[in-house]
């Protein structure tokens, strides 16, 4: 078995793996995804020495939409969508129309 280190995630015969997260695998798999440029070798000292693969800190690489600007939080006041109510006179006036009868 060898340890390597994708470079994408992929499924085949030897499982699924993950982009960036070491796995165990036959040598001779292994060696051919190594040769067709799709995973490294990896080596459980590695781990230490290596620049984290998002060195912002950020979680979420799509931050806003097409535009690109960040969309508001659900909880700002930005977020929140007014809602509009009707006043009384007109839900009055609307009923009152309907139940109306001429000539009865």
């Amino acid at each position: 078995m060898m340890q390597i280190k994708p470079l994408r995630s992929m499924v085949g015969s030897y499982g699924r793996l993950r982009r960036n997260r070491p796995a165990s695998i036959d040598d001779h798999i292994a060696e051919k995804l190594i040769s067709k440029g799709l995973a490294v070798p990896y080596h459980e000292g590695e781990a230490a020495g290596m620049a984290p693969v998002n060195p912002t800190g950020s979680t979420n690489a799509r931050t806003g939409g097409k535009t690109g600007v960040e969309k508001p939080s659900s909880s700002s006041q930005a977020g929140r969508v007014q809602k509009t109510s009707r006043s009384t006179s007109q839900k009055g006036a609307r009923g009152s129309s309907q139940s109306t009868k001429v000539g009865g």
